[in-house]
């Protein structure tokens, strides 16, 4: 099984090889029931994060396109790893599995975010196998082959001006094949201008605009290998909505711009095939008593909701937008950086 990270963050990391490596089969000698609790523990900070991600980045400037007016960019949206989110506690819900540290000393269970190089080691305690040792999977370790502990999502986007100071966004990544992984992106998004609805703002110095999108990711990545067995692989959907009103003051060359509102996002990933487990097939050096078979295991959805805030500068030179901003969604920080061009 490869490719679980690079399915989750989609194109962000394809070039770092390390990240093809995790492994949420290892999980799988617990039993059915230990392991889907231990590999949701071990997905949840890395795929709700994906879902806030999906929200992000949509506009760096809140004043609209006259009729035909375009834009389009390519934007890095970049989420930052807070400590918390590298390690879990053995889930409520548990049984006859012991955690028994990880191969560096540690007491915690390292999340897909965790240390390269450091499995979690557990021991068996049922009846059936009991006794048979086994290592969880490493994280890939953000920060490590690149230079911010961060998960990244990069997207191009269009905008053009339409009617009445609206403009419509889309944005779009082509489904894409790499190392075994398979994903892409589409969203679309409707920019209004609020002042021209206001008596008395109209003539005012500043944008201020209302703005609703959606984006949705989907993906699938090879998962076999580890044990032996046939149509194994993960498939991924995320969904992201958003609400924002948003304001901007422009200059000769930097814009101001700033935004407040709602967003929603969910992500499901399925565990698909059929994996016979401890029989000796595959890779897995586990060898069980009583191995077992799984056939399409696990289902999990994760989703988060929440007030957002953004407050971002964007360069126009000519033609050629830059723009940086910071978000804070709930309890997850973003960073995003743009270039594009633009034609009023």
């Amino acid at each position: 099984m490869r490719n679980l990270y690079l399915l989750c963050v989609a194109l962000a990391v394809c070039a770092a090889p390390a990240c093809a490596q995790n492994d949420i089969a290892k999980f799988f000698p617990a039993g059915k029931e230990n392991a889907q609790l231990l590999t949701g523990a071990y997905l949840e900070p890395l795929t709700k994060d994906l879902g806030t991600l999906l929200n992000n980045g949509w506009y760096t400037t809140a004043k609209t396109h006259k009729r035909f007016g375009f834009d389009l960019s390519v934007t890095v949206n970049n989420l930052l790893v807070s400590k918390d989110q590298k390690y879990f506690n053995m889930p409520a819900g548990v049984s006859g599995l012991s955690f028994e540290g990880t191969t560096e000393g540690g007491t915690q269970i390292p999340t897909a975010y965790g240390p390269k190089n450091e499995e979690s080691e557990f021991l068996i305690t049922s009846k059936m196998n009991s006794g048979t040792r086994f290592n969880g999977p490493e994280g890939f370790e953000p920060g490590k082959d690149y230079p911010l502990e961060s998960a990244v999502l990069p997207t191009l986007q269009l905008g053009v001006g339409l009617f009445k100071n609206t403009d419509i966004r889309i944005r779009y990544t082509p489904e894409v094949k790499i190392n075994d992984v398979k994903v892409g992106n589409w969203g679309v998004g409707v920019m209004h201008d609020i002042k021209q609805h206001i008596p008395g703002l109209i003539e005012l110095p500043f944008s201020w605009t209302f703005f609703a999108g959606y984006t949705q990711m989907n993906g699938d990545a090879d998962l076999s290998g580890e044990f032996a067995g046939s149509g194994q692989k993960g498939e991924m959907t995320g969904k992201g909505i958003t609400l924002q009103t948003v304001v901007s003051k422009n200059f000769k060359v930097v814009t101001f711009y700033g935004s407040v509102g709602y967003q929603h996002s969910s992500v499901k990933y399925d565990v698909k095939g059929i994996y016979e487990v401890g029989s000796g097939g595959g890779e897995s050096d586990v060898l069980l008593e009583t191995p077992f078979t799984l056939t399409d295991p696990f289902s999990y959805e994760y989703s988060t909701q929440g007030i957002r805030g953004t407050a971002g500068i964007q360069f126009k030179f000519g033609p050629v937008l830059l723009n940086s901003d910071f978000t804070l969604a709930h309890s997850q920080k973003l960073l995003t950086a743009g270039f594009g061009f633009t034609f009023n």
